[in-house]
């Protein structure tokens, strides 16, 4: 792998330095909410708990997106839904690891079909090698004492690290739900040319994955198809590989279909613009049932709460607090 070194609190094109070196979740990982706390333990800070629950929420992805702008892939992953309504900034835990991986295919063989109407709808397509599904490119983020983030990665050529755009920090969160109006997430946004990122077939396969050190290293969170790895009969996705979901779990792997021939649209990939709750609830989907349909669902709001930045991070900034 090859690791990146980019200084946070600006928009930045990344300068390379050669190194040896997986939903819309919003609180469904097991092993993290494995973690409860009572009242009293929360509000010590030398309780073993209270360190427990701060990495839980510092771990925990809320969503991912992925779309184009003119040529160029952007990729978002966001976690923490936790925030304080008092934060002006964001420091990233130095024990956390984050990860954005793309199964791009390979040998001319296509990574998902799209002649099942029922797939289509409900995974974004087909996959045609559920039981190989690898990371063939790979972006693992970390970030050091200075809040300085460091970038490894895998696939990628050395020319195109160097047209490589990072964000990270503070923004406004973009999951269209009444009880995220207002609030913010940490935000990883990456931006890159699609050139670079599709050498083999135009249709990729998208994933993320947090990891944490302070809980023994494990896989801790996933995300993939928005909507679902949140669900409790999807507990376990969390734990496992694409390629384990399949082998394991006996079920389609949680990854984001996305076919770069067509715009972004849930559940092709993912814009910042689509609501998915009214997007899976207008399909029938089981995802649906999960959401108060007096506030949300077809009922809910149906845009973001703040406009989307027309350019890079593209993010509506952080709602800043209240005087």
């Amino acid at each position: 792998m090859r690791t990146l070194r980019l200084t946070l609190g600006a928009l930045c094109a990344t300068a390379l330095f050669s190194t040896v070196s997986v939903a819309s979740d919003h609180g469904d990982t097991p092993l993290l909410n494995s973690f409860a706390c009572t009242a009293t333990q929360l509000t010590n800070p030398n309780d073993p708990c209270h360190a427990r629950n701060a990495k839980a929420n510092q771990s925990e992805i809320t969503d991912l997106f992925a779309f184009k702008r003119e040529d160029k892939l952007v990729l978002i992953l966001n976690t923490n839904q936790d925030i304080s309504a008092s934060a002006t900034s964001y420091t990233f835990p130095t024990d956390v690891n984050y990860s954005i991986m793309i199964d791009t295919g390979i040998c001319g063989e296509a990574t998902a079909t799209f002649d099942n109407v029922e797939n289509n709808n409900k995974y974004g397509g087909t996959l045609v090698r559920p039981h190989h599904i690898a990371a063939r490119k790979q972006f693992k983020i970390t970030f050091d004492a200075n809040n300085e983030m460091i970038i490894k990665t895998k696939g990628i050529s050395r020319a195109a690290k160097s047209r490589l755009k990072t964000f990270a920090g503070l923004a406004d969160d973009p999951f269209i739900r009444a009880g995220r109006q207002g609030k913010n997430v940490a935000a990883i946004v990456l931006e890159i040319p699609l050139t670079d990122i599709v050498t083999n077939d135009d249709t990729l396969l998208i994933w993320g994955s947090t990891s944490s050190t302070l809980i023994n290293g494990n896989f801790v969170d996933h995300v993939g198809r928005s909507l679902r790895s949140m669900f409790a009969e999807n507990d376990l996705m969390n734990t496992k590989t694409p390629t384990d979901h399949f082998r394991k779990l006996h079920v389609t792997p949680d990854v984001m279909i996305y076919n770069t021939l067509e715009a972004a649209s849930y559940p092709n990939g993912r814009e910042l613009t689509d609501d998915v709750i009214n997007l899976a609830c207008l399909a029938g989907g089981n995802e649906c049932r999960v959401f108060n349909q007096a506030t949300e669902g077809l009922n809910g709001p149906s845009v973001n709460d703040v406009p989307f930045r027309v350019e890079f991070p593209y993010l509506a900034p952080a709602h800043l607090p209240a005087n």
